[in-house]
């Protein structure tokens, strides 16, 4: 049929059709496929994008809390400045006081003039009297106290001397033993009492404490002005820096940024304040009575500072391995029941079976003696004086272990 043919051919025609679009549909489909891996690298760089843009604005969070915190600091530096100027003021105000003293001070440099004149020739006898500086006698606790110290070769026993070279200031003299009040029998130990001290009674870190040491003091100062003329720094001065503390106290309780380091700025300045109050208070506790000088740290309200007294004892025993020698001391003051005049003698015995059986010992002129050439042992020394001809008691023992 020739419809058929044609037909036929028609079909025979389309295959290298059909066959040249097969090449072109996978082109396309990866053509597409390309491009969907490209939208999704786009939408992934868009994502990363965003996560930068939130980076950056975090940062730019950070930096404006940092710039604000600065700002603050500053501020607290410009009041700090403040203060410190303040108190450079009130410091140069008693430099101003204390010309008008130093004024006054001049009429009596005037009248002492003529008394340090009398006094130029008793120097003048004074060094014809002393004695050669290249040799000089090392200062020695002897019992007998004369009326005055005698030199070398003047009527004063060799013995009671030690000489050594010295230089250009020889050391002082000392001839007998120190007067003292009769102490209470029984005693081992004497105890040296101190002079009263100042004390703020709290310490730096303690802040509630320091504010409420500063308040009493400011609330003291100003019921004593009177007394308190010279202050270091003024009642109103100080107030400010009570004020400024306490406030950056109760600041810091929220917890804040940079609070902690503000109060503490503010609580040093008024700490250094403080110290330069009790420092006045004590310098005018030094040149009065023990009596006044309390009742003036009590009007300052300041603490008297609780002093530890030196005791010493009756009768100490060292050894000294380097020399071999065991050093007897005696406290005079204490083994004898006055002093005394007469000649007075020491001696010196030991024990090693704990005090059964006493050594003859020694007897010595001086409060102490060397003993040498005791063997490895457990020892308890004592000490009896002899006052005049008449023997005392023998003191406690006391005991030393030599190796």
């Amino acid at each position: 049929d020739p419809v058929d043919d044609a037909r036929g051919r028609l079909t025979g025609d389309r295959d290298p059709v059909d066959d040249a679009r097969d090449p072109h549909d996978d082109a396309r489909r990866a053509h597409d496929d390309a491009r969907r891996t490209l939208d999704d690298a786009r939408r992934a760089l868009d994502g990363d994008r965003s996560a930068h843009d939130d980076a950056r604005r975090a940062h730019d969070d950070a930096r404006s809390t940092l710039d604000g915190d600065r700002r603050a600091l500053d501020g607290d530096r410009r009041a700090l400045d403040d203060a410190r100027s303040t108190l450079d003021g009130d410091r140069s105000t008693p430099d101003g006081d204390r010309r008008p003293l130093d004024d006054d001070r001049s009429p009596l440099d005037d009248a002492r003039r003529p008394f340090d004149d009398d006094r130029r020739p008793l120097v003048g006898d004074r060094r014809t009297l002393s004695i050669d500086r290249e040799w000089s006698p090392v200062a020695v606790e002897h019992l007998r106290s004369p009326p005055r110290a005698r030199l070398p070769g003047d009527g004063c026993p060799s013995s009671n001397f030690i000489f050594r070279r010295v230089g250009k200031r020889p050391p002082a003299v000392h001839c007998g033993i120190r007067k003292a009040t009769e102490p209470s029998k029984g005693k081992t130990t004497v105890s040296k009492q101190t002079r009263p001290k100042a004390s703020l009674g709290v310490d730096r870190i303690n802040v509630p404490g320091v504010l409420a040491r500063a308040t009493l003091m400011q609330t003291a100062i100003l019921a004593a002005l009177a007394i308190f003329s010279s202050l270091p720094i003024t009642m109103p001065a100080f107030l400010l820096l009570i004020q400024a503390a306490v406030t950056a106290q109760a600041a810091s309780g929220s917890k804040g940024k940079g609070l902690v380091a503000i109060r503490d700025t503010k609580v040093a300045a008024l700490w250094t304040a403080m110290r330069s109050l009790k420092t006045y208070v004590q310098g005018l506790c030094d040149a009065t009575d023990a009596i006044t000088a309390i009742a003036l740290i009590e009007q300052a309200g300041l603490l008297v500072a609780k002093t530890a007294s030196v005791t010493k004892p009756l009768l100490a025993a060292t050894f000294s391995p380097a020399t071999g020698l065991v050093h007897l001391a005696v406290n005079t003051v204490l083994l004898l029941d006055a002093p005394t005049h007469k000649k007075t003698t020491f001696t010196w015995s030991w024990s090693t079976d704990g005090g059964k059986i006493w050594s003859a010992g020694v007897t010595t002129g001086y409060a102490h003696a060397d003993i040498p050439n005791l063997p490895p042992a457990t020892y308890q020394f004592r000490v009896f004086a002899t006052v005049g001809k008449v023997p005392r008691e023998p003191c406690q023992p006391v005991g030393l272990i030599l190796h």
